[in-house]
């Protein structure tokens, strides 16, 4: 959170990771409702267990998902495919 932190006070407007985990935390949850209120946009990474579960920082509501995706544009294998993720080259899951 200290990198993100360092971002947003440079003046950063969009925020990626390609962090994630399967745990949900309030204080984690709250500091991206914050950046969200401040009109910073942070993209992370859905996951990579292939399952439907959700993974954090992904799965905040306030936080843009987004699934991977193989050569041929299909969701990749190792890919989370749940109701979080937003985003993945255009390709519904």
């Amino acid at each position: 959170m200290e990198s993100i932190e360092a971002c947003a006070l440079s003046g950063a407007n969009i925020i990626t990771l390609s962090i994630e985990g399967p745990y949900e935390d309030p204080i984690e949850r709250e500091y991206y409702e914050q950046l969200y209120q401040a009109n910073i946009l942070v993209i992370a990474a859905a996951g990579n267990f292939g399952n439907s579960g959700n993974h954090y920082p992904a799965a905040y509501p306030t936080v843009m998902s987004v699934g991977a995706v193989d050569r041929n544009g299909y969701r990749a294998d190792f890919s989370q495919c749940n109701a979080q993720v937003e985003l993945a080259r255009g390709i519904l899951f």
